[in-house]
This record gives structure tokens, C-alpha cells and sequence, in this order.
């Protein structure tokens, strides 16, 4: 066993290395994406919960338009803390669902892109 000698460290290969021994993780966080990218991203998960909530507001609306006798369930859910933050939620990914898509076809038109 050699005792005076170091061992050098292998060198860092990046995902683009072509001269790489093996692959190297490249985790979500790693990634950089461009403003565009980021901003579609915002988009998609306001869209997401939205269509997630379908249902749920499907039944809502039923209910509504129902007798009062089945408005009487769901008051007393909409008006709890859970209840509230549910709208509270929903009311953002609508606005910011809708506002962003209003962005992207201003952004397809041309509108404020040079």
C-alpha cells in the first residue's frame, strides 16, 4: 500500500460531454428553463387544478339549480376554513389561468415580442 500518494478526484462530466464514461443525473432543479418556458409552466398548473375541481363544481352547480333542500349541504362546507381556502384557490387558477392565456395569444399575435 503506498502511503505518500494522493489519489486524484475524477473529473466532473457534464451532460453534454461526448467523452463521458457514464451518465451523469441530471435532477429537475438542474435545469434552467427560459423565461417562456416558465412562464408555460405557470400556466399549465392553474390549468391543472382547474380541471381537477371539474367535477366537484359540476356538482356544485347541480345542487344550485336544485331545490333548496340540497343547497343545504354545501353551505355549511363553503362557508368552513377548508371551504374558503378552496375558493380562494379556485378563483386564482381561474384568473391566472385566464390571464396567461390571454398572454400567450397576445404573444402568438406578435403584440410586445421584440
Amino acid at each position: 500500500m503506498e502511503t505518500g500518494t494522493a489519489r486524484a478526484m475524477p473529473e466532473r462530466r457534464t451532460p453534454t460531454d461526448p467523452g463521458g464514461a457514464r451518465p451523469v443525473f441530471l435532477g429537475p432543479l438542474n435545469v434552467h428553463l427560459p423565461v417562456t418556458a416558465t412562464v408555460s409552466l405557470g400556466h399549465r398548473i392553474p390549468g391543472l387544478i382547474l380541471v381537477l375541481a371539474l367535477p366537484l363544481l359540476i356538482l356544485a352547480l347541480a345542487a344550485s339549480l336544485g331545490p333548496a333542500v340540497d343547497r343545504g349541504g354545501w353551505l355549511p362546507l363553503l362557508k368552513s376554513i377548508g371551504g374558503r381556502i378552496c375558493r380562494l384557490v379556485l378563483v386564482w387558477s381561474l384568473a391566472h389561468h385566464t390571464t396567461a392565456g390571454v398572454r400567450h395569444l397576445l404573444f402568438d399575435a406578435g403584440v410586445r415580442t421584440s
